[in-house]
């Protein structure tokens, strides 16, 4: 009895000390590096990921809800493998499924590309001819702000190129991408030398 209660107070601490931790402090995520590049330093990287962040929230209702996966996977009368269950079960505690769809729900290609098509099927974002429906996207997009990051955004929805093989992912992260473009570079102010 004494272990466990030694336990929850370490966990409690634990996670109280990560909570104070400044997250600039933390070294960037691979998906960080892969959009902020090599010249930006940890603290603006992660103050741009900050102000492209509302991407996430405005773009995750077409990447379907935990329901809809999981009516689109039972179409399949393929076995879902797993880790693909794993990943429903976090989106149904969580209520949202993120950005990334499973890649292999069944491990069967034909299976795991019906089932993605039916999820971006039913949520609007592929259109009847297989590619992204746009227009759907910009009108998700539309409450971006500030204008300056709108509109960078606004001209990647129709800029970004079509996935291949439905890897929403990469159109995602090329819209990322511009955004965070289309925010300056925060330089330090020169110094002012006296004679």
């Amino acid at each position: 009895m004494g272990l466990l209660c030694l336990l929850s107070v370490f966990v409690v601490a634990t996670s109280t000390a990560a909570s104070l931790l400044d997250s600039s402090l933390l070294p960037l995520t691979a998906e960080e590096k892969s959009l902020c590049g090599k010249k930006l330093t940890v603290a603006a990287c992660k103050m741009k990921m900050g102000l492209c962040g509302p991407l996430d929230t405005l773009l995750a209702p077409l990447m379907g809800t935990p329901q809809t996966i999981l009516s689109c996977a039972n179409t399949s009368a393929v076995p879902l493998k797993a880790d693909f269950f794993a990943y429903l079960g976090k989106a149904m505690i969580t209520g949202a499924v993120g950005m990334t769809l499973p890649k292999k729900p069944t491990g069967d290609p034909l299976a795991d590309l019906a089932i993605k098509k039916c999820i971006l099927g039913s949520t609007g974002l592929l259109g009847d001819d297989l590619q992204l429906n746009r227009t759907t996207i910009a009108a998700q997009l539309a409450n971006v702000s500030p204008p300056s990051l709108a509109a960078a955004v606004g001209l990647a929805v129709n800029t970004c190129p079509e996935p291949l093989e439905l890897k929403v992912e990469e159109y995602l992260k090329c819209l990322k991408k511009s955004c965070m473009a289309s925010i300056p570079d925060l330089t330090p102010p020169p110094s002012v030398g006296f004679s």
